[in-house]
């Protein structure tokens, strides 16, 4: 078994003794795990975001020069309704 491995076992075994230093332990893994996920979740909303105001901006730009609706829609897949309110 390679060092690192077996210091973390170590470790491991370390902080599973006492019942209320495990308990801390999971506390710790259980928000480090939640941090992760909102970050990850929020990461994944911010790019969502952004791909949907670049394909906006590119439709108005579209529009701009004088492309029709139908290929606007065709190349950004936005719906003909919303590319008449941009």
């Amino acid at each position: 078994m390679e060092p690192a491995i077996m210091a973390v076992n170590k470790k491991l075994d370390i902080v599973m003794q006492d019942e209320e230093t495990r308990r801390m332990y999971m506390m710790r893994e259980k928000a480090r795990m939640d941090y992760n996920g909102h970050m990850e979740y929020a990461h994944d909303k911010g790019f969502e975001k952004g791909v949907k105001e670049n394909t906006i901006e590119i439709a108005r730009k579209m529009k701009v020069y004088g492309r029709p609706p139908e290929e606007i829609t065709e190349i950004t897949g936005i719906s003909p309704d919303a590319i008449e309110r941009l």
